[in-house]
């Protein structure tokens, strides 16, 4: 009896360690999706958190491709404006950090679209 138990408690606990959160499908379908439609810069890395009705973008575009002064407003559009049409939440933050190969990420550009 105590196998059956254990083996229970086993395959239970591995079933709930593999389980997506109720959000993951959605926020990998949007995270392809901007891969794929915004082309604005390449490699980027997109990380899209959704949670409360509410969606954060963060956006890690290599520092090799960025000069000085860009402006990171028509991209942050774009991506809340992508974000909107596929998940239909308007409440989106979208984060873009600059990645450096040597030295610490930095932060550069912040906006909430609602």
């Amino acid at each position: 009896m105590k196998k059956y138990l254990i083996l229970a408690v086993m395959v239970l606990g591995s079933i709930s360690a593999f389980a997506d959160g109720p959000n993951d499908v959605m926020e990998n379908r949007v995270e392809n999706t901007l891969k794929v439609q915004v082309k604005t810069f390449k490699d980027v890395d997109y990380d899209v958190d959704i949670a409360n009705n509410m969606a954060n973008v963060d956006i890690e575009v290599p520092s090799s491709q960025v000069k000085e002064g860009y402006d990171f407003n028509p991209l942050a559009k774009e991506v809340a404006q992508i974000v909107k049409t596929e998940t239909g939440i308007s409440d989106t933050t979208v984060s873009v950090e600059i990645d450096h190969p040597i030295s610490d990420d930095q932060l550069v550009f912040t906006r909430t679209f609602k």
